[in-house]
């Protein structure tokens, strides 16, 4: 009985795990008067635990400049049905990655011109 016992939670460990993932997107250009957001979506019926990260040319993280709504407005758990994401206003080459509990998010990296309106959008893929 004891077997069965460690084999169910050996079981629940890797599921869980397995749901969990790393997505990230390929790096787009943004000019001086554009900027990039990062949005990720919880697309589940449960909270996320959600990082959203943005990358230069150089595999560098960016934080200077950077506003995230997903740590400042959710403390990086995502309700469902929610979006959140980082933003940076001016020119910058950069990537997109998130990392979540689980598969039920989706993201994407856009270009925003000066009025806010998206331009181009890349969507993150898993790793």
């Amino acid at each position: 009985m004891r077997a069965a016992g460690v084999s169910l939670l050996l079981f629940a460990a890797l599921t869980a795990s397995a749901a969990a993932g790393t997505y990230s997107t390929s790096g787009v250009q943004s000019a001086a008067t554009e900027g990039l957001q990062c949005a990720v979506s919880n697309v589940g019926t449960a909270p996320v635990n959600v990082t959203v990260a943005l990358f230069d040319v150089f595999g560098a993280p960016v934080s200077a400049g950077v506003s995230d709504t997903c740590v400042a407005g959710f403390a990086g758990v995502l309700p469902a049905g929610v979006t959140c994401g980082a933003a940076y206003a001016g020119a910058l080459y950069a990537r997109c990655t998130v990392t979540a509990s689980n598969s039920r998010i989706r993201a994407a990296l856009s270009v925003l011109d000066s009025t806010g309106r998206m331009t181009l959008s890349v969507p993150a893929t898993k790793r």
